[in-house]
């Protein structure tokens, strides 16, 4: 076996996993059942807007507040079902579970087709959702954490509020306006038809699910619960749990079918309204005597009936996941440095940029932080000409810092950790830090790991490396496209090439730990300068492939089962100092490869070395003595040159290569 073969060999040692799932991996929709149990409970559907004052009322009209409130935010869910939901950030909307799930053994046949409907004062806009994440506890029969998060295929119109969600555990007794698009009728005889208006109206949250099922209810944990008031103390069933309340008038309201995923709002300590509930379903209460104003069996919306809302509350860290992160931008502060301290951040993506008026603005994580992007976008986005420093904490994310622009990181501690990449060799973009276009990293410590490399510096960014941890499965740091990068310490480690450095980009290292099945490889038109540092393969310690050219001055290189240094392609390597060890060889030249020894004393002749193994010593510029074995094959060449080179070696240099048909790469000047 060849070395390409074998290069290529211990390439396809890579992990042969399957991809991982994304959670909005598009699903297919099949027919969706209503179930109807002996509580009367009717299971995965909220019975719609149902008001007090008459039937067909409290219609919402695009741009005029309800209730003190914009609702051009709660949307119309289309799909094979109609339901509603809300807007919580630029592309996603909180939604039921079972507007799209249907229930355990239920398939999707034409999610592909869902649409969300804004209302809009211009008209009505309809984006396409491109996928889903339901509650992975999700069970329709139950009504168990009924919550879904639909991604947008396109930002929301900016005309729709985004509402915040309630984070408190303080629901019980507070107002609650309740919207949605679902049916309409008059509370004596619940919903009865449906009109595509958007309605709210007023209720109160008066239970807890864990209340009621401690009163026989077979209501799921988690929720929120509030009847529907005729005024009248006989259809009070609140009255029956100690919270007695006749509603508010003529502005309150039951739920109708197609407001299920509609959202419940209460206010915050500050006044304002967020998302506190999810409404998912209306029941009939048990209780003697029956609270139902038409009859105990038909459950309908009418008066005296209870809704249940999924609280938002206790599905913070899952939302939160699911839509990426709570987005915060963080803003240039007075001193100009926003800082993050001790538990704040919690499971936050940070996108850090350019403050208006062009200031550059600042981040600091400080030990104990946390930034976690929760699903496959960066943990901390850095743009413009900001700054981050990392000095301890944790970030994480598809890639755990991402930097564009004049962006600018510096990490002293600290751990960067990038998430599995669901289609290895495919997306690539599972990185601990990815460093483009003009961007400045330093990195003085910490630890930096991805599934596909810890560390990626593309374009014309600039990395400087004093210390510091890189792992990744197929890099554990790599450079490409004008990327320019110095290493004078840290330690890189990888199943593969522990760095690699392609495109154009220029490497110099001074220290430094490389493990991997390749401690080094360099390829394309890559310039590597190595003055020192250890470098251990399992298979070669240095490999030298593409038109790259590199020049080695000193470093330890040792490969386990083949080559210190692995020559091949058009590859050049200039070689001034450094130990060399392999199994098979210690220097190993094919292809049209070709290495330049630099020194003096050389046990074989000057010039080209004509047999194809052998042994080599002789004392390097500086009197280090070396002594290794050597290999090469096809058209590879080793060239000794005595130091300092003579005009007549320069000549003959020149003559070889004209003679072998090599064309000098532009990149060896």
């Amino acid at each position: 076996m060849n070395n390409l073969n074998r290069r290529d060999s211990s390439r396809a040692r890579v992990r042969l996993n399957g991809p991982a799932l994304n959670p909005f991996r598009l699903a297919t929709l099949g027919i969706f059942v209503l179930l109807a149990s002996a509580s009367a409970i009717v299971p995965g559907e909220a019975w719609g807007v149902v008001t007090s004052d008459g039937d067909g009322t409290h219609v919402v009209a695009p741009g005029v507040p309800a209730f003190g409130l914009n609702l051009d935010g709660v949307v119309r869910v289309q799909s094979d079902f109609v339901g509603s939901g809300v807007l919580i950030d630029d592309t996603h909307i909180l939604t039921a579970a079972h507007v799209f799930a249907g229930g355990i053994g239920f398939n999707h046949t034409s999610f592909i087709d869902a649409t969300i409907q804004f209302d809009l004062p211009s008209g009505r806009v309809t984006v396409p959702v491109s996928g889903y994440a339901n509650h992975p506890g999700y069970d329709l029969i139950n009504s168990i954490d009924d919550l879904t998060v639909l991604e947008l295929a396109s930002p929301a119109p900016a005309a729709a509020p985004r509402y915040g969600l309630y984070t408190g555990a303080d629901e019980i007794g507070k107002t609650v306006i309740a919207a949605g698009y679902g049916e309409t009728g008059h509370g004596p005889t619940g919903g009865t038809h449906t009109d595509g208006a958007k309605r709210a109206g007023l209720n109160r949250y008066e239970a807890t699910g864990e209340q009621l099922a401690a009163l026989f209810h077979p209501i799921a944990p988690r929720t929120l619960a509030f009847d529907f008031d005729s005024g009248q103390a006989a259809n009070d069933f609140s009255a029956q749990i100690g919270a007695a309340d006749l509603g508010f008038g003529a502005d309150e309201i039951g739920l109708g079918g197609g407001d299920s995923g509609g959202p419940s709002f209460i206010q915050d300590t500050l006044g304002e309204y967020r998302v506190a509930g999810v409404n998912v379903l209306i029941y009939h209460p048990p209780g003697t005597p029956s609270t139902d104003v038409d009859s105990p069996a038909l459950t309908n919306g009418s008066w005296g009936e209870m809704a249940v809302s999924t609280r938002v509350s206790s599905y913070l860290p899952f939302i939160n996941a699911a839509q990426g992160g709570d987005v915060t931008r963080i803003r240039r502060l007075d001193d100009g440095l926003s800082h993050v301290e001790s538990g704040a951040g919690g499971k936050s993506v940070f996108r850090v940029e350019n403050a208006s008026g062009g200031a550059p603005t600042s981040l600091e994580l400080a030990p104990g932080a946390v930034a976690d992007s929760g699903r496959w976008t960066p943990g901390v986005e850095v743009s413009g000409s900001s700054l981050v420093q990392l000095t301890g904490g944790s970030v994480q994310g598809y890639t755990g810092v991402q930097l564009t622009g004049h962006g600018r990181l510096e990490v002293s501690a600290g751990s960067i950790i990038s998430r599995p990449d669901p289609l290895p060799g495919i997306n690539d973009r599972s990185f601990g830090v990815r460093a483009s276009d003009d961007t400045t990293v330093d990195i003085t410590g910490g630890d930096m790991s991805g599934d596909v490399s810890g560390l990626s510096a593309i374009d014309r960014a600039q990395v400087l490396i004093t210390d510091g941890a890189f792992s990744g499965v197929v890099n554990g740091a790599l450079s490409s496209g004008n990327a320019e990068v110095r290493i004078d310490g840290g330690s890189f480690t990888s199943d593969e090439d522990a760095f690699k450095a392609g495109g154009s980009s220029a490497v110099e290292v001074h220290g430094g730990l490389f493990d991997g099945a390749f401690g080094f490889l360099a390829t394309d038109l890559a310039d590597v300068e190595i003055f020192d540092g250890e470098f251990n393969g399992l298979d070669d310690g240095f490999d030298a492939g593409g038109e790259s050219l590199s020049t080695i001055h000193g470093g330890s290189f040792t490969g386990d089962d083949f080559n210190g240094l692995f020559a091949f392609e058009q590859a050049s390597v200039d070689i001034f100092g450094g130990e060399f060890f392999g199994a098979a060889a210690d220097i190993e030249v094919i292809d049209s490869a070709f290495v330049r020894i630099i020194g003096s004393h050389f046990s074989q002749p000057l010039g080209l070395l004509t047999p194809e193994s052998g042994m080599l010593s002789g004392r390097y510029f500086d009197g280090t003595p070396f002594e290794f074995s050597f290999s090469r094959s096809d058209m590879g060449a080793i060239l000794l040159v005595p130091e300092p080179s003579s005009l007549a070696a320069l000549v003959m240099a020149g003559a070889c290569l004209i003679a072998r048909g090599r064309k000098p790469s532009p990149r060896a000047g």
